[in-house]
């Protein structure tokens, strides 16, 4: 999948630049289709997730293409997306939307292989390629929605929560953490979790310090990438590897993280300790946020207000995963695309 994601995020990292230099409108209609084009890899990353993780585990990856859709169907998000109560059967469904996400699909689509091969045992051959599907997506889209999606979800509500308390009470404390910890939220989609916290700063304070740790994070899975593009001997992926992590640094994280750290290891590793440092320099030094941002809108922000320490907080993410993946290396890989 990566190269798509690459192409489809850099594009998207292309558009917001523009869009935060004020060069083009939300409204062009140019522009919605080129974000379209762009944003619909990532929009729809479950579906391309769970095709992809059901060829891993030996299932059958349309049904788990189908069970990533069925969790992505229109009408289904707007009623999560509307913050509404809701039950299926008499079991509660948490108001929770999951374009985007990664590990809620790829642990259903885990249990989906096992339910294929428990189904595939027990019902007869003659009704089996009708059954076999119709059962597999009836007990693995509930699943989803009642226990392992809501679980992630639950989970970035108790950190966030966490977090607010730590921001009260020992705000250094609180950005080392949450700068160490930001890129495994991202990964488990729980990072969504803080944005009611941020916009609640917003209204209240009039600022916010938890998206200046958002956009380090995004600084340091960025910087973590371009180094394995310096430091691998794989000339084939350099170009890939060099443009994730441009990527991460324009506010799309998500080709660093899956296609380059992650597959790496240590480099995830290193993006997660330059963050943490940045966290603690940012929040030591009371950096504070007039938006919610995360990509190239930083851009015009920090020019304007000229921020010092904001600028040297970045800097901190961008350094740090350098100098931690000089020091520890990182197992190189014949990967080819």
């Amino acid at each position: 999948m990566l190269p798509v994601i690459v192409s489809a995020g850099l594009l998207k990292g292309i558009l917001a630049l523009l869009i935060g230099f004020g060069w083009v409108s939300h409204n062009n209609e140019s522009y919605l289709i080129m974000n379209a084009l762009s944003g619909g890899a990532l929009y729809f990353l479950p579906i391309l997730i769970a095709y992809s993780s059901a060829k891993y585990f030996g299932s059958n990856p349309y049904i788990g293409a189908a069970v990533g859709a069925a969790v992505l169907y229109p009408d289904l998000t707007a009623l999560l997306e509307n913050g509404n109560s809701l039950s299926f059967f008499g079991l509660p469904v948490a108001p929770v939307s999951y374009a985007s996400s990664v590990l809620p699909i790829f642990l259903t689509v885990w249990l989906l292989s096992y339910i294929e091969k428990f189904l595939h045992k027990h019902v007869h051959q003659s009704i089996r390629p009708l059954a076999v599907p119709i059962l597999a997506l009836f007990i693995a889209v509930p699943l989803f929605l009642i226990v392992i999606g809501p679980l992630g979800y639950t989970l970035g509500s108790w950190v966030s929560s966490a977090v607010a308390f730590l921001f009260d009470h020992a705000a250094p404390l609180a950005g080392l953490f949450l700068g160490g910890t930001f890129s495994i939220l991202m990964i488990m989609g729980m990072h969504y979790a803080l944005l009611p916290v941020m916009m609640l700063n917003l209204a209240e304070n009039g600022f916010d310090h938890l998206t200046l740790i958002w956009l380090a994070a995004n600084f340091a899975q960025g910087a973590a990438a371009i180094a394995v593009f310096w430091m691998t001997k794989n000339k084939s992926c350099k170009p890939v590897f060099l443009a994730s992590g441009i990527l991460a640094l324009l506010g799309g994280p998500e080709p660093a993280i899956y296609g380059v750290n992650l597959r790496f290891r240590k480099p995830f590793l290193a993006g997660m300790i330059g963050s943490a440092i940045a966290g603690l320099f940012l929040t030591v030094f009371q950096i504070k946020s007039y938006s919610i941002y995360s990509g190239p809108e930083w851009l015009p922000v920090f020019l304007g207000d000229a921020d010092v320490y904001g600028i040297l907080g970045l800097l901190l993410a961008f350094v740090v995963p350098f100098a931690v993946l000089y020091f520890i290396k990182f197992e190189d890989s014949p990967l080819r695309l």
